[in-house]
């Protein structure tokens, strides 16, 4: 049986935001960053395949169930 993959669509803001703590982070160590980085892009493979793997972002103001929430250290 094949599991469904989702698509991810980056906002062109969120997208700008990536880039701007990765050359942030890059500047800092350049390992934290690439750290990062991959953590993120391994996430968002996992998210493809299920969308509701993480707890609903309690941070957003109208609270729906379009919007997750992960953390990634480095």
């Amino acid at each position: 049986m094949v599991k469904p993959s989702f698509k991810i669509i980056w906002d062109r803001k969120a997208l700008e935001h990536f880039k701007d703590v990765l050359t942030y982070l890059e500047k800092q160590s350049p390992q934290a960053a690439k750290i990062v980085k991959n953590a993120i892009i391994a996430k968002l493979k996992i998210i493809k395949i299920n969308p509701f793997i993480n707890e609903l972002d309690k941070l957003k103001y109208l609270s729906n169930n379009n919007f997750r929430a992960f953390v990634i250290y480095s």
